[in-house]
């Protein structure tokens, strides 16, 4: 299975380093570090939809809460996204379109679409109401936030790990980023 086993929340954010470290952890599986924005897609004047843009850092290694590609090339410059599958004919667009993304602050931004992907975990955009779009860490900078993360997927060991199992790696992760000078939110 490629879901997280937790998902664990720290703060300050951290790169990749730290998730690579808990990675390499008995009992880890994998570990990878994901930053989260909810933003909203410009549709039309007075219109938009809602969307989670998540940063990852390496498409291609993805072993936790895993997309998989559907079409086209995944993000790699400051200025694109991979769109959910689902969510290109919700807010209307297709691929090679720049659609507007407009962020809390209600600076806006553009964004050019490179291909889709499917989340497993991701119901239709008409039954949850927003869609989602993977991004780099680059584009996160561009969009005014942090290249750092502040969710750790993890994945525990075993084929369907129990409960104790999954706290037991995730009191020895959270001990490791607490080292770390961090706080578990």
């Amino acid at each position: 299975a490629v879901i997280a086993s937790a998902i664990i929340i720290a703060y300050p954010p951290f790169d990749a380093k730290l998730a690579e470290r808990i990675a390499e952890m008995p009992g880890v599986v994998a570990a990878e570090g994901r930053q989260s924005l909810n933003a909203r897609v410009i549709t039309g004047p007075d219109t938009s939809r809602d969307i989670e843009i998540t940063a990852v850092d390496d498409f291609d290694a993805m072993q936790v809460d895993k997309y998989l590609l559907v079409d086209g090339v995944w993000p790699t410059r400051k200025d694109e996204i991979m769109l959910e599958w689902m969510g290109l004919p919700w807010i209307g667009a297709k691929i090679g379109d720049t659609i507007t993304v407009e962020l809390p602050d209600d600076t806006r931004r553009q964004l050019t679409i490179t291909g889709s992907a499917h989340n497993p975990q991701h119901p239709s955009p008409g039954v949850t109401g927003n869609t989602s779009g993977l991004v780099s860490p680059k584009t996160m900078i561009y969009l005014g936030q942090s290249p750092l993360f502040s969710e750790l997927h993890v994945r525990a060991a075993g084929a369907d790990p129990d409960k104790a199992t999954v706290q037991a790696v995730v009191d020895d992760a959270e001990k490791q980023i607490e080292r770390s000078d961090r706080t578990i939110l």
